[in-house]
């Protein structure tokens, strides 16, 4: 979690509490950025390897889940929630 920014750990809840995959409209909204703005992150994030697009080698970006890692992780959190409950809003 250390190395996830604040607006990828939002996300991250997002994707571990609520949500499984979720698409870049609803990332706008949830992070108040400009579609622009948002098309950058989510393509610096999947290169980082936080998101992958849900659909394989789209044209365009619509929709993004955690990656392999970050699912994986949590899982772990979801098992051990009190020890995440910053997460929660």
């Amino acid at each position: 979690m250390r190395k996830l920014d604040a607006e990828q750990r939002l996300v991250f809840a997002e994707l571990t509490f609520r949500r499984e995959k979720i698409t870049t409209s609803e990332l706008t909204h949830l992070l108040h950025l400009s579609d622009r703005t948002l098309r950058d992150r989510v393509k610096l994030w999947i290169e980082h390897g936080f998101l992958v697009p849900v659909l394989e080698n789209p044209k365009r970006i619509r929709s993004v889940m955690l990656s392999e890692e970050y699912r994986h992780f949590a899982c772990i959190v979801e098992k051990e929630v009190d020890k995440y409950q910053y997460l929660l809003w």
